[in-house]
């Protein structure tokens, strides 16, 4: 870790940056696992526990006793069940201790069965009074237990501070050092106990003048063996690994052998020597354990390391010291050895984790030495950029051209002392292969030889730079789109203002002269304007619903001529005069929906009279054979005019909506901008195409082709549908809902001059409740009301059952409004401003006898 990756605090851990610690295994404290497995099976364990403790001390205790004993003091400092109960104490939940003293307990009372024999029978000794052997007991229990909680409250401290194994590793250390350090307290009190005995009573206990030396071997060996069995416990040996421990640790019993037969040197060092060889060669998951039940073996069969004598010989006492420093030295060496072992494990882990998730993100890592011109670069990085594991720079190179290629050149330049991060393009395999997009970080660095090397990541970033490119496309849209909105919101503001800047002055015109003819023509003209404004926007919301389609026989030459007719006054105002040209077939019936061909065509016309300043506008028709065998013909029709043109800068716009001709403010014209586009929708609505050609004489030249298939014989254009008799209603009832106060009188007095009686109500729920009253003939309904809206006022209506008729009213010019109220059940929807004529037709078509009677 350097200097500037010191570890950080978080809640309490030193938590370390870098992928290292990102990436390493999410660890659990072996100890944390086996207590809270001791929480959840108890009763398993616990059998488990006591298993272990009997059968160590016994195991022990028969070994002392069959090859001589250091007498009942040494045997209690501390006692041979000192670290089960340490132990215990540490991996219960606090609920279940009394289930480790209790263990204790039992095992401390085993050795005093075990030693039955004439030569180390404990129970025969006089001084051996009870209330000695309670003294003695209650010294070890108390130092057992100030052990077992010194432990716990380490290894809880410890949980807060570092991460899990580091824990049990420096609990296990722990174990070792308080195990020692409160047992030495135990021998200096028990020490202290001897000297205030008789002489004769302290030599039968054992109290002799090698007890304090023999105590101290006895401490640090007790100490060591809870030390190596908490490090077999953090390795977590599984089944196997029990196993070839076991097999391992054979050889114990064998060197004990070979000392019995007398080809061993000193039996301590030869078994501390063949456990140290173990602890640094025995894989590290067994090498504790292996060593511990080996010395284990060796100790029961030989009395070694259980029984000290006294020697005579310098020597001696120092192989004595040897071998127990050798048993301290063992435990350390399969501590370091473990913990080295297990950051080997996490490096080697998270290195392949950030591997796996750098490959997976097409992430690669490559060096280069920027002195020789040496490159390294791992899998990704070859698939990515195509060059081989080991190469030269040049093949990096050679993956770009142009501008990219040297941008990368001058990034490889040895005398490179900053980081650095480029976007390049690779080069194409051909012409129609997409390029990646790759991101390299290059950091630069200097060899111990004194080399420059740059290290590098390479990072496909193809899709990203993709989605940036229809970002940023996306939003170049949206700003367009929201510049064009208020285009438009200043357009529909200008065209909707002037009819009715004009509709205004024109009323007081008549207010002054109200007999004036010419003023109530301008105002009915004004009054047609704002409502085409109004319908032209409608029409460009939604055409397929606004103006459903309808295909039924119409008459080319009757159509031009109508169009003819009704645009001349126009056209003279202009100064401009309307030709025909038909061609052949224009007096035959075919099959169209006339309606919107007569409105792309208007608006053609209309658009050549007000904006190409000519003299002449033409409509043309001719008849085309099928565009593909077996196809419906086609027809053909031009309007051209000899006016001023199009630039060719602004061709492209004119079909779009609320295009008014270019992009300089001071050359547009009036208008909504919609003619054309509207044109082309209704043209394409018929599986036609419109298009803008310049004619020969110059101008502007619009070419429409359609499908025109021939009307079947004796099929003609429907006459118009005759008008119902326009007949007086007195005994009708009409209730009108509408919340305008205005409207609602102005359409009331109206009303009356064909009905009887009309009655208004402001809103849906007082239709309803009138309604539902009785006695009204038809309804009249607006859309938008207070209380309940007119759709929902017609559908509650059918619903229980009133079948009166229903003619639905809307001011909406777009969306679905219409719909809405046909979809309710409305008899006949129309849109306001209501035409007089056609409400009185549809009124008495509604208060015909057959509907009142069917109604009814």
């Amino acid at each position: 870790m350097t200097t500037d990756e010191a570890p950080e605090r978080n809640n309490g851990r030193m938590t370390p940056p870098g992928a290292g610690f990102v990436f390493r295994d999410f660890e659990r404290s072996r100890i944390s696992a086996i207590r809270d497995a001791v929480t959840t099976h108890p009763v398993f364990y616990s059998l488990a526990y006591f298993a272990i403790a009997i059968l160590w001390t016994a195991m022990v205790t028969i070994g002392s006793a069959f090859h001589g004993e250091n007498g009942f003091a040494v045997n209690q400092s501390p006692h041979i069940a000192h670290f089960i109960l340490i132990v215990g104490l540490l991996l219960y939940p606090a609920r279940l201790l009394w289930v480790p003293v209790l263990g204790y307990v039992l095992a401390h009372a085993l050795p005093f069965v075990l030693h039955a024999d004439e030569r180390s029978a404990w129970i025969g000794i006089e001084a051996l009074t009870l209330d000695k052997m309670a003294r003695i007991f209650a010294l070890n229990l108390i130092t057992a237990l100030a052990t077992g909680a010194a432990l716990r409250g380490f290894f809880a401290t410890l949980r807060r501070r570092f991460r899990p194994y580091l824990v049990d590793f420096l609990t296990a250390l722990f174990t070792l050092a308080g195990f020692i350090g409160l047992g030495l307290v135990l021998v200096a009190v028990l020490y202290s106990f001897c000297r205030s005995l008789p002489p004769e009573a302290a030599q039968a206990l054992g109290f002799h003048e090698n007890y304090l030396e023999w105590s101290i071997y006895r401490m640090i060996r007790g100490g060591t063996v809870a030390a190596g069995f908490m490090l077999a416990v953090i390795e977590a040996p599984s089944l196997r690994d029990l196993g070839r421990a076991l097999a391992l640790s054979m050889l114990f019993p064998a060197l004990a052998l070979v000392n019995v037969a007398g080809f061993g040197m000193y039996p301590m060092l030869d078994a501390v020597a063949l456990a140290l060889l173990i602890a640094m060669f025995a894989p590290i998951r067994i090498a504790a354990l292996t060593a511990l039940l080996g010395v284990s073996f060796f100790s029961a069969l030989t009395g070694h390391f259980l029984n000290d004598t006294v020697s005579t010989a310098t020597e001696g006492v120092w192989l004595v010291r040897y071998s127990v420093a050798g048993l301290v030295l063992t435990v350390l060496l399969a501590a370091m050895r473990s913990l080295h072992n297990h950051g080997r494990q996490q490096f080697i882990g998270a290195i392949r984790r950030l591997n796996r998730v750098r490959d997976f993100a097409s992430v690669g890592v490559f060096s280069i030495n920027l002195t020789t011109g040496q490159i390294r670069a791992d899998r990704s990085t070859r698939r990515i950029l195509g060059i081989p594991a080991n190469g030269r720079a040049g093949t990096l190179l050679d993956r770009f051209d142009g501008v990219d290629r040297q941008d990368l050149a001058q990034a490889l330049k040895p005398d490179r002392d900053r980081s650095a991060v480029l976007l390049l393009r690779l080069r194409a395999a051909d012409d129609d292969s997409p390029r990646p997009v790759i991101r390299l970080f290059l950091w630069y660095e200097r060899a111990p030889s004194g080399e420059a090397v740059a290290y590098g990541l390479a990072v496909d970033v193809t899709v990203e730079h993709e989605q940036e490119r229809a970002l940023k496309a996306t939003l170049a849209e949206l700003s367009s789109r929201q510049q064009r909105q208020a285009q438009i919101f200043s357009i529909i503001s200008h065209e909707l203002r002037t009819p009715a800047s004009l509709l205004s002055m024109l009323l007081e015109e008549l207010e002054r002269d109200p007999a004036d003819g010419r003023t109530r023509k301008q105002l009915r003209d004004a009054t047609d304007q704002l409502l085409g404004v109004l319908a032209d926007m409608r029409q460009t919301v939604n055409p397929t619903q606004n103006l459903p389609v309808r295909i039924e026989p119409y008459k080319p030459a009757e159509l031009a001529e109508s169009l003819r007719t009704a645009l001349a006054p126009m056209a003279r105002d202009a100064g401009m005069a309307i030709d025909l040209s038909l061609g052949q077939g224009a007096d035959l019936a075919r099959l169209c929906d006339s309606l919107r061909l007569r409105q792309a065509l208007s608006n053609l016309l209309r658009n050549a009279i007000l904006h190409s300043r000519g003299s002449v506008v033409r409509i043309a028709f001719r008849a085309a054979p099928p565009a593909t065998e077996g196809g419906a013909p086609l027809t053909l029709w031009e309007v051209t005019d000899n006016g001023i043109g199009i630039p060719d800068a602004d061709v492209d716009r004119l079909f779009e909506a609320f295009e008014r001709g270019g992009s300089d403010p001071g050359k547009r014209v009036d208008g909504s901008g919609l003619g054309l586009y509207i044109a082309r929708n209704s043209i394409e609505v018929l599986g036609g195409s419109i298009v803008h050609f310049r004619p020969d004489e110059g101008g502007t030249g619009y070419r429409i082709t359609l499908p025109g298939a021939l009307a079947e014989e004796g099929e003609a254009p429907a006459p118009p549908a005759p008008a119902a008799t326009a007949t007086v209603h007195p005994e009708a009832r009409v209730l009108l809902a509408e919340d305008n106060a205005l409207v609602a009188e102005v359409m009331r007095n109206r009303l009356l001059r064909f009905v009887g009686t009309v009655e208004v109500v402001g809103n849906g729920k007082d239709a309803l409740d009138r309604i539902t009253e009785g006695g009204i003939d038809l309804l009249i309904t607006d859309l938008f009301m207070p209380e309940i809206d007119g759709d929902e006022l017609i559908r509650q209506l059918r619903a229980r059952g009133h079948r009166l008729p229903v003619i639905g009213l809307t001011a909406a010019v777009v969306g679905d409004d219409l719909e809405r109220m046909r979809a309710a059940g409305a008899t006949v929807v129309l849109a306001k401003p209501v035409d007089m004529a056609q409400l009185r037709d549809l009124v008495g078509r509604c208060l015909a006898p057959e509907r009142r009677d069917a109604a009814e």
